[in-house]
């Protein structure tokens, strides 16, 4: 059973390998060069209409109401046309019986992509600080299962598990979003945690 596992996990990881060198990873329009399009309603509107609207038009995109300006609209779009631009503004018109232009009411701006690094960079070395303190308390606390396997087994734990989630997120591709960060955060404290009761289990089967 064990042997299947570990055979599956190495499956996963080369597999996540070969998708992160041939498509990289499915990076979110939070992440991602897009254009930001402004619209001046001229209104207060819902937010699930004019998803509904701009789904018609623009094929990967994100709705932002502006919470100052209640009847301001902005749209995260990947790839937008001058005609689809057009045509949005068409539809709101008839929706709202409102006479908008693109020339006097829409604005679009570029926003450059984020790198990846960029996004991680932040949390490596209170990650790096946290695995090291932790490694070293658990060497000491568990010495008499050996100091050097508690150490091996302790960064198997750790760092197979961040790269199985690197891994299904490349394979899935599910897109890296916010959450990415934050979920990967979790994941790491899950197998501090899990190796702090298998050391504490194996200590309790050798007290017996």
């Amino acid at each position: 059973m064990k042997r299947n596992i570990n055979i599956l996990f190495i499956c996963l990881l080369i597999a996540g390998i070969i998708v992160v060198a041939t498509l990289g990873f499915n990076v979110g329009l939070d992440y991602r060069a897009v254009n930001q399009i402004a619209v001046n309603v001229g209104q207060q509107y819902n937010v699930q209409d004019i998803k509904n609207i701009v789904n018609q038009v623009y094929k990967e995109n994100k709705v932002q109401q502006v919470e100052i300006y209640k009847d301001l609209l902005q749209i995260s779009v990947y790839g937008q046309s001058e005609p689809e631009n057009v045509e949005l503004i068409n539809k709101l018109n008839e929706f709202y019986g409102t006479e908008l232009t693109i020339e006097k009411d829409l604005t679009v701006t570029s926003q450059s992509n984020v790198h990846l690094r960029d996004l991680i960079r932040p949390y490596v070395l209170p990650v790096v600080i946290s695995l090291l303190v932790v490694a070293v308390y658990f060497m000491i606390v568990y010495r008499a299962q050996g100091p050097f396997s508690v150490l091996f087994t302790f960064m198997q734990h750790v760092i197979g598990a961040s790269a199985l989630y690197v891994s299904l997120i490349a394979i899935t591709r599910v897109p890296v979003n916010i959450l990415v960060v934050p979920v990967g955060l979790i994941v790491y404290a899950g197998a501090i945690l899990v190796s702090g009761f298998l050391f504490e289990r194996n200590k309790g089967a050798e007290a017996e």
